[in-house]
């Protein structure tokens, strides 16, 4: 008897049996071919997403007369020289010569950016959420389809991070003049004064460090004939 086929027939479950404990393993592959959206389908069930699974699907020619809900499958020997594994002592049945619908590896049936809107509806649930790559499609050996479907999810992320702003130039530092001859020690309100430490009057600059500012000149150290630092 089947159960759960849907998010709305998950959420009547969940309902039911007042249930804490039971979730949704997110494989977009099964609604896919019932013509749901995915996207839509995650942000309706929310927090009963617990995990998720990449795989992919498309719909073939045979859906003009089988529908989607077709069951021509039959199933395969286990000495059958071609059979596809998809574990330790299970492989997959076989399918129709015109099926209505087939998995695919990630990628084969719905392109980059429709992962990244995948990837990112899961992500506004759990950033942390796991996601496991289903190999199930026969066109392809088990590392040949991880592989297209792991260079494929890679892609889909990296287009969630965010994009580097423009760059931002350092502002411009200026030290302050010398204050005029005769004056007492120079008071820049809003930086710390170096104890013990006056300015030479005459001077036009002064260096890091000797008075009010310090921190990397706006231009090269200036000369040591220019510059003279006196000690109270």
């Amino acid at each position: 008897m089947l159960v759960v086929f849907s998010p709305v027939t998950l959420k009547r479950l969940v309902d039911a049996g007042g249930l804490t404990n039971v979730g949704a393993e997110m494989d977009p592959s099964h609604l896919m071919w019932q013509g749901m959206d995915i996207v839509a389908s995650i942000k309706w069930l929310g927090p009963l997403v617990f995990h998720a699974a990449a795989k992919d699907a498309t719909l073939c020619a045979g859906a003009d007369i089988r529908g989607v809900l077709d069951t021509s499958f039959t199933r395969v020997p286990a000495d059958a020289p071609d059979k596809v594994p998809t574990g330790y002592g299970f492989w997959c049945n076989a399918w129709p010569k015109n099926p209505a619908w087939k998995f695919v590896a990630v990628g084969n049936g719905n392109d980059v950016p429709y992962w990244t809107e995948f990837l990112r509806a899961l992500a506004e649930i759990d950033p942390d959420m796991a996601v496991n790559i289903e190999h199930e499609d026969a066109a392809y050996s088990q590392t040949e389809g991880l592989a297209l479907a792991a260079k494929n999810l890679h892609s889909a992320a990296a287009a969630l991070r965010p994009t580097r702003g423009p760059r931002l130039r350092p502002a411009r530092v200026t030290w302050p003049r010398a204050r005029p001859p005769g004056a007492g020690p120079c008071r820049v309100p809003g930086w710390p004064r170096r104890p013990g430490s006056v300015c030479v009057p005459g001077l036009r600059r002064v260096r890091p460090g000797c008075c009010p500012r310090r921190g990397p000149p706006s231009r090269p150290a200036w000369p040591r004939s220019r510059s003279r630092c006196a000690e109270a």
